[in-house]
């Protein structure tokens, strides 16, 4: 979803009259984005409970993120593209 300034931008362009009611709709349905943070003990739940949302994840071997995060790497280590929803799963280390 989008961040309240940005429904706050995009809702006084619909009333300014900048763009339509369903325009404004179709941008603030765009921006969608879900951080989660997890404790490192609940990786294989957190990918269980990501399968339902993206059935590319479902039986995948969670050793090599398991191993990613022992070994303290840091930023994107999983990317899955659904390209039938246009939908993006993506797990970062901070």
């Amino acid at each position: 979803m989008a961040t309240a300034e940005e429904r706050m931008r995009i809702l006084k362009m619909v009333s300014d009259k900048q763009i339509t009611a369903e325009e404004g709709a179709r941008l603030l349905e765009e921006k969608v984005k879900l951080n989660v943070t997890i404790p490192v003990g609940l990786v294989d739940v957190g990918l269980r409970m990501g399968a339902r949302f993206a059935p590319e994840l479902s039986g995948m071997d969670s050793s090599a993120i398991q191993s990613a995060l022992r070994e303290g790497v840091r930023g994107r280590i999983l990317s899955v593209d659904d390209d039938g929803d246009e939908e993006r799963v993506e797990i970062f280390v901070e």
